[in-house]
C-alpha cells in the first residue's frame, strides 16, 4: 500500500495535497518527492490531483497525446515575479481541452532558470553557509549565487528544481559563484544530471570540467592534483593554464588523477555515493555511517574471519588476517555498554596475549593515490588492453599492444604491455615476471623483458618496447629465445648501459624468471636499482647485476615488453610488491596486504576493552617498514595512562595523556597526525597533543599490526578485545573524532532507537 492511498487502496487526495504543498514551498524531502514523482507519473488519478492542486503560471501544451499514460510530471518553478493566477476552474477547463477520450496528454510548463538550490544535511553533519554554522539538528537549507558551502563532517545532499543532485562529503569546501558553475576547494563533490539535461562546469584551483549528462565526482585534495572519478555519460577536461587543451574522459572503472600540466595517473575507483544517499540522509547517525561518511581508506569491523581473512569494509580495499587463536564470539560495544550507535549484534576480535605473530595483521603496501599492488596470473581470455589485473589495489588496467593476450601468450611482434605506477620514496619495491618457452628458431635479436618504464604507449612500433619513445625504460631486463646468438641484458635509462648476463647458469632461452628491485628508501636522487634472476625450480634468485643509483628517475609504469618477428613466449606470472626492508635480501621479501599508512599524515581509530591485572605497558597496535619496525605506536602504560609515538626524522615524538585506562570497560581511541600536529582521543575528548611544525619521514608504513608491537623488557602483548579498526590517509579533525564517538554513544538518546543502516 502507497503512503498516500487509504486501507482500501483509495488514493487519499488529501495526503497528495498536503504534499504538493510542501513541494511546492521547497520543505518536501528528496526521499518524499521521489516517492510522490514516481505516483504521479503512473497514476492519471494522480495527475488530475496534480494539475487541480497547482496554479499554472504559463501556458499548457499538449506536447503527444500518443504518450498514454506515460506522461512526465510537469515541473514547478518559482518565477523572479508574482506568477499571474488562474482559477482551478480555469486550470480544469484547459486541461479538458487538451484530453483526449482515450489517452492523458502529457503537460509541460515553462523552465525557469533556477535561482537556488535545496540542500539536506545527513543527520550528525557538521556544516556552515557563507560562513554561518548550522545547528546539529538543522538539517535543510537554500543556496543561493554567491554561496559558500564547508562541510567539517558528514554529507549534504543538494538538488536543483531540475532533478540535477549534488552530493558533499566532509570534510568539503565548495563555493557557488553560479549555481551551474560550483569551484570545489577541497574535498569531495559528486554532482549527477539525471535526466534533467542540465550543462554544468565545475572549477577545481587548477581544473575546469564540463559534463555532457553525466554523474562523475571530483576530490581535491589538501595537497596534490584533482581526481575525477567518472560514473557515467562523458566530461571535458581542460586546464586553468591551458584552457585549449581538452582532455575528454568516458567511463573506464578507473579514477585519474589530473595534475594541471603533465599525464593524468589512474587511481583507485571511488565508491558511487548516490545509489544509498537516502538511506544515509533518513536515518540517524551511528557509528558505521559515521565512519564511512568520513571516508576511510580501510575499516574493519572484526565481526569475523572466514579462513583466517578479515572482511574491509571499504569497497574494493584487500582484506586484513587474523591468527586462528583470535575469536570473534564476543560482543563488542552495543546497547548494553551505553553505545546505540551500533548493530546489536556487534562483535568483537578477542586477543589472548599468546606470543607469535601478529593476532591482526593488516599488511603491507603503497600509498593510496601514489603506489600500486598487483598480482597477474594471466588466466583471462582475449586480449590484455584495458584488462583488470586479477588482484590489485587501484584497478588499473593494462595499456597494451595488440601481441599480448589476457591468458599470457605473446604473439610475435614488437610492443609493451604496461600499468600506470609512480614510485614515492622510503619504500622497496620487488617487480617480477616470469616467462615460460621462450623461442626464437631463426631470429637473433627477439627478446621478451621486464622494466620500469617512462610511460605508456599501446602502439606496435619497434620503439615501443623500453628502447624509445613513450616506453622508454629506467631500469629494466631482457632474456633472448633459444635461437638467439646475443646474450641476455640489464638496462638502467633506455638502451644505454647494458650488462650481459648470459652465462650466469649457463644455457640461453626456455623458461626464466626476472626480477628487479627499485629501493627508494634513501630519498630522491637516491633511487637504486638491482637485478636479479633463476631458472624455475633451481632454488633462489642470482643477482646479475650490481646495484646501481638510476640517473633518471622519471618512472611512470611497470610492464613488459617484446621485441622479434619470430619471437614465441608465455607471461605466466607479473607482479609487483612494496615494502621496505632492512637487513634482508629482496629475493627472500615479500609484501602481502595493505595498511595504508602515510608518514605525512593519516589517522587510526578503533575501540579496546583492556583486561586489567598485567601491570606492565601493553601495545595496542603499532606500523612499521617491516614486521620488526615499530616506527608509529600506540600503547597503554603500566598505570594506564594512553601514549602515541611516533618516528619522526630529526627527532621523535612521544604524547601520554593523563587520563588512564583502568576500568575493563570499552573506549574509544584514536591517533592522528600531520606535518605540524601529534594528536591522542580517548572518548571523543583530545588528551594529548603535540603542536610544532617539523619534518616528516616521507613515504608508507607498510606493516600495521593490531595487539602487538616490538616487545621491549617492560612489555607485553595486549590481552583485551579490539574492535572497529578504521585507517585514513589524513589526520582528522577534532570534530570529526568526537562525531564518531558521539555516533556511538548518543544514538539511542538522540532518536529513541537504534539504526541498522551501515550494519552487516
Amino acid at each position: 500500500m502507497s503512503d498516500y492511498e487509504t486501507e482500501e487502496g483509495v488514493l487519499d487526495i488529501s495526503k497528495i495535497e498536503m504534499a504538493l504543498q510542501d513541494l511546492e514551498c521547497g520543505t518536501l524531502i528528496p526521499a518524499e518527492r521521489d516517492k510522490l514523482i514516481h505516483l504521479i507519473n503512473g497514476s492519471p488519478e494522480g495527475q488530475r490531483a496534480y494539475l487541480e492542486y497547482f496554479e499554472i503560471s504559463a501556458m499548457l501544451v499538449a506536447e503527444a497525446a500518443t504518450h498514454a499514460e506515460q506522461g512526465q510530471l510537469p515541473e514547478s518553478f518559482k518565477a523572479t515575479q508574482p506568477p499571474r493566477r488562474l482559477p482551478r476552474w480555469g486550470l480544469a477547463a484547459a486541461a479538458v481541452l487538451t484530453l483526449s477520450a482515450s489517452a492523458v496528454i502529457l503537460f509541460k510548463v515553462t523552465h525557469y532558470e533556477p535561482k537556488q538550490i535545496s540542500l539536506v544535511a545527513a543527520a550528525e553533519t557538521r556544516w556552515s553557509v557563507s560562513g554561518n554554522a548550522q545547528q546539529i539538528d538543522d538539517q535543510r537549507a537554500n543556496l543561493r549565487k554567491g554561496s559558500t558551502v564547508r562541510v567539517e563532517s558528514g554529507t549534504l545532499e543538494m538538488r536543483l528544481n531540475s532533478g540535477a543532485m549534488m552530493v558533499l562529503q566532509g570534510p568539503a569546501h565548495v563555493s557557488f559563484p553560479e549555481l551551474m558553475r560550483p569551484v570545489v576547494r577541497s574535498g569531495w563533490f559528486w554532482l549527477d544530471t539525471g535526466t534533467s539535461g542540465e550543462k554544468f562546469e565545475i572549477g577545481t584551483p587548477d581544473l575546469r570540467i564540463r559534463n555532457l549528462g553525466t554523474r562523475f565526482g571530483v576530490r581535491v585534495p589538501t595537497e596534490g592534483s584533482a581526481e575525477v572519478h567518472l560514473v557515467k555519460g562523458k566530461l571535458e577536461v581542460s586546464s586553468e593554464s591551458t584552457p585549449g587543451d581538452v582532455l575528454k574522459l568516458a567511463p573506464d572503472a578507473t579514477g585519474l588523477v589530473i595534475p594541471p600540466q603533465g599525464e593524468p595517473t589512474p587511481v583507485e575507483f571511488a565508491r558511487d555515493p548516490f545509489p544509498g544517499i537516502y538511506g544515509l540522509l533518513s536515518a540517524p547517525a551511528n557509528y558505521s555511517t559515521t565512519v564511512r561518511g568520513q571516508s576511510p581508506v580501510s575499516y574493519w569491523r572484526f565481526d569475523e574471519a572466514v579462513n583466517g581473512t578479515l572482511h574491509n569494509e571499504v569497497e574494493g580495499e584487500p582484506a586484513g588476517r587474523a591468527r586462528p587463536d583470535v575469536s570473534f564470539g564476543a560482543s563488542g560495544p552495543v546497547t548494553s555498554d551505553g553505545y546505540g550507535g551500533f548493530d546489536p549484534a556487534n562483535r568483537t576480535a578477542s586477543l589472548t596475549g599468546q606470543p607469535g605473530d601478529s593476532p591482526l595483521s593488516l599488511g603491507a603496501a603503497p600509498l593510496r593515490h601514489d603506489g600500486l599492488l598487483f598480482h597477474e596470473s594471466f588466466e583471462g581470455k582475449g586480449f590484455l588492453n584495458r584488462r583488470k589485473p586479477l588482484s590489485s589495489l587501484n584497478q588499473t588496467p593494462w595499456v597494451a599492444g595488440t601481441h599480448f593476450r589476457a591468458n599470457g601468450n605473446l604473439s610475435p611482434g614488437f610492443g609493451s604491455a604496461t600499468l600506470a605506477f609512480k614510485p614515492v620514496d622510503g619504500v622497496k619495491y620487488t617487480l617480477d615476471g616470469s616467462f615460460r618457452g621462450v623461442t626464437s628458431p631463426d631470429g637473433t635479436y627477439p627478446w621478451v623483458g621486464i622494466g620500469f618504464a617512462k610511460g605508456q604507449s599501446t602502439g606496435s612500433k619497434t620503439s615501443d618496447r623500453f628502447v624509445l619513445g613513450e616506453v622508454t625504460g629506467r631500469a629494466w631486463m631482457l632474456f633472448r629465445g633459444s635461437g638467439s646468438k646475443l646474450v641476455n641484458e640489464t638496462h638502467d635509462v633506455g638502451s644505454s648501459n647494458p650488462r650481459p648476463w648470459e652465462n650466469w647458469t649457463s644455457g640461453v632461452g626456455g623458461d626464466i624468471d626476472m626480477r628487479i628491485v627499485l629501493d627508494t628508501t634513501q630519498g630522491y636522487g637516491k633511487w637504486n636499482a638491482t637485478w636479479f634472476a633463476r631458472r624455475p625450480g633451481t632454488g633462489d634468485y642470482v643477482k646479475v647485476r650490481d646495484t646501481i643509483t638510476l640517473p633518471n628517475e622519471g618512472i611512470r609504469s611497470v610492464g613488459i615488453a617484446v621485441s622479434g618477428g619470430n619471437l614465441s613466449a608465455k607471461v605466466s606470472d607479473f607482479s609487483l610488491r612494496a615494502e621496505a626492508v632492512n637487513g634482508q635480501t629482496a629475493s627472500q621479501v615479500r609484501a602481502d596486504g595493505p595498511s595504508r599508512l602515510i608518514r605525512r599524515a593519516g589517522a587510526v581509530s578503533c575501540w579496546m576493552r583492556r583486561e586489567s591485572g598485567s601491570g606492565r605497558r601493553t601495545i595496542l597496535w603499532s606500523a612499521g617498514l617491516n614486521a620488526n619496525d615499530d616506527s608509529m605506536q600506540v600503547r597503554l602504560e603500566a598505570d594506564g595512562r594512553i601514549g602515541f609515538f611516533i618516528e619522526n626524522g630529526r627527532y621523535d615524538v612521544m604524547v601520554t595523556s593523563e587520563e588512564k585506562i583502568v576500568d575493563g570497560r570499552w573506549h574509544h581511541l584514536t591517533a592522528s597526525w600531520s606535518p605540524d600536529s601529534a594528536d591522542l582521543y580517548l572518548d571523543g575528548q583530545q588528551v594529548a597533543r603535540e603542536r610544532e611544525n617539523r619534518e616528516l619521514l616521507q613515504g608508507n608504513l607498510p606493516e600495521l599490526r593490531a595487539g602487538r608491537g616490538q616487545q621491549e623488557n617492560e612489555t607485553v602483548l595486549f590481552t583485551g578485545d579490539i574492535d572497529e579498526f578504521a585507517i585514513w590517509d589524513r589526520a582528522l579533525t577534532q570534530i570529526e573524532v568526537e562525531q564518531q564517538y558521539r555516533s556511538a554513544k548518543e544514538a539511542l538518546v538522540s532518536t529513541g532507537r537504534t539504526s541498522h543502516i551501515g550494519s552487516k
